[in-house]
């Protein structure tokens, strides 16, 4: 037995306009899918220069970073007096470039510990802090041991203070007073 479905006129109508319908929302679906995908590549452009500009500022940095720095093992361990007025002169220079030399060659342990990748041996036992019983005096160094104070200060201290009460610890004049001690201690026993 067939089935025969009849429509109707109204039901023929109904049917054509829920086409009709649908087909309206279906454009205005495409439509908009056609804004986003025209927001879409418009927002990865933008991001795209932003990339872009943010790598050129980055690498432009970096040139600049790397421009400034300056290698340890060309100027330091400080082996004579006449080296020691030559860094000085370079350091007031360009104060900055050496204050984060010396926070890399000094920092976690401090100057107490590291003197030596500053100045040689020999010349730490030429010298002091105040230029005492005939020594070298570090403090006529001035862009030196300014360099030295600020990258190696703590909080609370200035340079004033420093250099008056001479007594914080990881600071120059009371470690490099210790450093050349130890140097003593150390020279008899390695000539026995």
């Amino acid at each position: 037995m067939d089935r025969v479905f009849k429509i109707d006129e109204e039901d023929e109508k109904s049917c054509c306009s829920h086409a009709q319908e649908t087909m309206l929302k279906l454009e205005k679906v495409e439509e908009r899918l056609s804004n986003l995908e025209k927001t879409m590549e418009n927002k990865m452009e933008e991001m795209k220069n932003i990339i872009l500009n943010t790598n050129s500022k980055i690498i432009a940095l970096m040139e600049q970073q790397r421009r400034s720095m300056i290698t340890p093992k060309s100027e330091f361990p400080i082996y004579t007096t006449d080296r020691l007025a030559e860094i000085n002169d370079l350091i007031s220079e360009s104060p900055n470039n050496y204050i984060e030399l010396f926070k890399r060659l000094l920092n976690p342990e401090g100057i107490g510990k590291h003197i030596e990748r500053i100045f040689s041996r020999d010349l730490i036992m030429k010298m002091n802090y105040a230029g005492s019983i005939d020594k070298v005096a570090l403090e006529k160094y001035e862009s030196l041991n300014k360099a030295l104070y600020e990258a190696t200060k703590r909080e609370g201290h200035n340079f004033i203070d420093y250099r008056r009460e001479r007594v914080p610890p990881q600071t120059v004049p009371e470690n490099f007073g210790s450093s050349s001690a130890s140097v003593y201690r150390i020279t008899p026993a390695t000539l026995m």
